[in-house]
């Protein structure tokens, strides 16, 4: 074998070598770039499945807000429309109060003016009676006269007898009005039980000043350990105030004292509260939507 042949196996070794070192290093660059393909591919996916639950998560709240939102506003609503027809019966108790009572009043001055006239006639009665008492002594000559005297005797008689009819139709009347009275009495009790601010606007002749705010409880929300800590309260716009963030609320449910909350942000008509945690009653009554709130009691 010469020399030209053992160059040229050199040469084709050589090349092969360098072909096969080629086709190793593009073997392993394709092999490189499918798997960073792959597990990129895979991450993209698993951010995809994570940005749609956390899509489906906010919509679900979302949904679930907005249905909260509109059964708070139709219980609204049907609150303002219950109060609205409590003021006008109570109005409309005040009216017919107001009429029983001048009624009454009336009565009770023509009962006066039936007594003084009753007076009056007994006291006719008696100078009539005085009077035929000394005619009487005149004997023939005074009995036309006495017997007109007894005519008209009697007939104050009958006007008396008339007169105590009425003033017991009248006493009759006035116990019936009393009656009323009572009843509608009972009426405020009740409205005082179940409404005690509408008891205070009716019988109140002082308006409170503004510091006094009132609120009703529309939502409560729990923490991750299930203690409610965030309350949410409507507040009447005429009652708002600019500088709310940081008041103090008192929670309660009829006579029973609950919790005490702090306003860390005003929201329209409504505010948000944190509850004062060391400010539960002993009992640890959990608060309830339409539960009362004031930021001070009287």
């Amino acid at each position: 074998m010469n020399t030209i042949t053992k160059v040229f196996i050199i040469i084709n070794m050589l090349l092969a070598l360098g072909l096969a070192y080629s086709a190793m290093t593009q073997f392993a660059y394709t092999e490189h770039w499918k798997r960073r393909w792959h597990q990129d591919t895979q991450k993209l996916a698993e951010q995809l499945n994570f940005v749609r639950d956390r899509i489906s998560e906010h919509s679900f709240a979302q949904t679930h807000a907005e249905t909260a939102r509109d059964r708070i506003d139709a219980e609204y609503r049907l609150a303002t429309a219950e109060i609205e027809q409590l003021k006008q019966q109570a109005t409309e108790m005040d009216v017919r109060l107001t009429n029983a009572r001048n009624e009454v009043n009336s009565k009770e001055i023509q009962i006066q003016a039936n007594n003084r006239q009753i007076d009056s006639l007994q006291r006719s009665l008696q100078i009539a009676r005085d009077r035929a008492a000394e005619l009487n002594h005149i004997a023939q000559v005074s009995r036309a006269v006495a017997f007109q005297l007894n005519v008209k005797l009697a007939e104050v008689e009958d006007d008396l007898n008339n007169a105590q009819t009425a003033k017991h139709r009248l006493e009759t009347h006035l116990q019936d009005m009393e009656r009323q009275t009572q009843r509608k009495d009972a009426w405020l009790a009740l409205l005082r039980t179940r409404h005690a601010d509408i008891y205070d606007n009716i019988t109140s002749d002082t308006i409170r000043g503004p510091e006094v705010v009132r609120g009703l409880v529309a939502a409560v929300r729990e923490n991750p350990q299930g203690q409610q800590d965030l309350v949410m309260l409507t507040v009447r716009q005429d009652e708002m105030q600019d500088n709310m963030e940081g008041m103090e609320f008192i929670i309660y449910r009829g006579n029973e004292y609950i919790v005490k909350v702090r306003v860390v942000r005003v929201l329209d008509d409504m505010v948000a509260c944190r509850v004062i945690t060391d400010s539960w009653n002993r009992e640890g009554t959990p608060i309830r939507q339409g539960d009362l709130a004031q930021n001070r009691l009287f």
